[in-house]
């Protein structure tokens, strides 16, 4: 048993901070005095030097020499005892366990979700190097006496198998090891485990601390997005999920309200692809250039509800060709003609249907397609200043609906029998 002033390689005891089944944690400093700083000595019990923990152990120590970031405790040595335990050397942590340090110093709303947005960003740093950490909860998210958040313990993560190389950004693993409190549902069934499985965890570390009245309006929709039962439901990166909270934080529009409706019915797509023919295919098409302006343009929001696109993707796969196109170019077409979503939102519009017209569409759809680019080519000339409209943002949009324009009624006339 280590007692306070006992030596550990070159390091010397001064307080354990703490202990567990694994090992324990000192307070220590180099014994030879080359370095005055303290550091956080881990060291494992005697009797665990062989099997699963020792690996563990082991796996800790990779895990922590890949990490280099602020919300992270950095790893500086690692060795064995005089009796051949190993240990690791790591940045020591004066701190409280998240939940405590609220407790004790009473933050505003605002504060406490500064907290989480931390521990949000370290998380990303993990998963971005390929680790899982697969434990998140308030003790091991310490906060500093400067209000720095510290994700600890790594002791039962986890490399995806992308990180080996295989791919796939998975991992599975024992359940005993856990906290069920802050498990997610597929580790608590012993299924699949995935970088929406931290984010499931820090969201409910985050409904701890976080006042139950002020879990509401864009703040409720991104934690309820995050604690979705379905992992494909939820944020599928800690990068995504910090980044809506800080526009919530900000009082910004959060991404998962614009890219809600988008996300179901790719994962409709998917779901039925047996069942989708080129129309579907076409309505996708329609759908990612509507997205992509979406993430762009805040205000096309609307824009987008109004079209009903997810109604149609589904509508497609049932209706028929002909029919779920006629359908989809006039939830489209509505969209540019209505006039208040950004010109950009209804250029990549007009562009997308082009296609689906110019591929699939009969000589009618390709008239109306063409006809709604001339109306809104006229429509932007009229709204111009001469100076605006010689600009070469201007010439060039213009250019594409001219040429699409042309395309199409080209496409309609070689299509049209002509009278006797």
């Amino acid at each position: 048993m280590d007692h306070p002033g006992d030596l550990l390689g070159r390091y010397r005891l001064l307080r354990q901070l703490g202990a567990g089944g694994m090992g324990s944690v000192w307070l220590a400093t180099r014994a030879d005095g080359s370095f005055e700083r303290e550091v956080a000595l881990k060291v494992l019990h005697q009797e665990l030097q062989e099997g699963e923990l020792a690996a563990r152990f082991q796996r800790e120590r990779e895990i922590l020499g890949a990490m280099d970031a602020p919300g992270i405790a950095r790893i500086l040595d690692a060795g064995q005892a005089q009796d051949g335990r190993p240990y690791l050397v790591m940045e020591a942590v004066i701190g409280q366990p998240i939940d405590a340090w609220c407790a004790t110093h009473h933050p505003t709303t605002s504060a406490r979700l500064e907290l989480v947005i931390q521990a949000a960003h370290a998380l990303a740093h993990a998963h971005a190097r390929g680790v899982i950490h697969r434990d998140l909860k308030p003790g091991n998210l310490l906060v500093t006496a400067a209000g720095q958040v510290k994700l600890i313990d790594f002791g039962i993560a986890r490399w995806t198998e992308r990180a080996l190389g295989s791919g796939a950004f998975v991992t599975q693993g024992p359940l005993g090891y856990l906290t069920p409190e802050f498990a997610s549902p597929e580790q608590l069934a012993a299924e699949t485990i995935t970088a929406a499985s931290d984010v499931y965890s820090l969201a409910k570390v985050a409904r701890s601390i976080l006042p139950e009245a002020a879990v509401t309006g864009d703040l409720a929709i991104v934690l309820g997005t995050a604690l979705q039962r379905i992992p494909e439901e939820r944020y599928d990166s800690a990068a995504s999920f910090a980044l809506d909270l800080e526009n919530v934080a900000s009082e910004k529009p959060v991404l998962i309200r614009r890219i809600g409706r988008w996300k179901r019915s790719q994962r409709w797509l998917w779901r039925n692809r047996d069942l989708a023919g080129a129309a579907v295919l076409a309505a996708a098409l329609l759908v990612a250039a509507v997205g992509v302006s979406v993430k762009r343009f805040r205000s096309a929001r609307a824009a987008l509800q109004r079209a009903e696109i997810e109604h149609a993707l589904i509508t497609s796969a049932r209706a028929g060709l002909n029919q779920s196109l006629e359908r989809f170019a006039r939830a489209g077409l509505a969209t540019v003609q209505a006039g208040d979503a950004p010109e950009p939102v209804r250029h990549q519009i007009l562009g997308a249907l082009t296609e689906v017209a110019l591929g699939h569409g009969a000589p009618e759809l390709k008239l109306t397609t063409a006809q709604a680019c001339e109306d809104l080519l006229e429509e932007w000339r009229r709204a111009r200043d001469p100076e605006s409209a010689s600009s070469r943002e201007f010439t060039q949009l213009s250019g594409t609906l001219t040429e699409w324009a042309t395309s199409l009624r080209a496409a309609a006339a070689a299509e049209i029998p002509k009278k006797p």
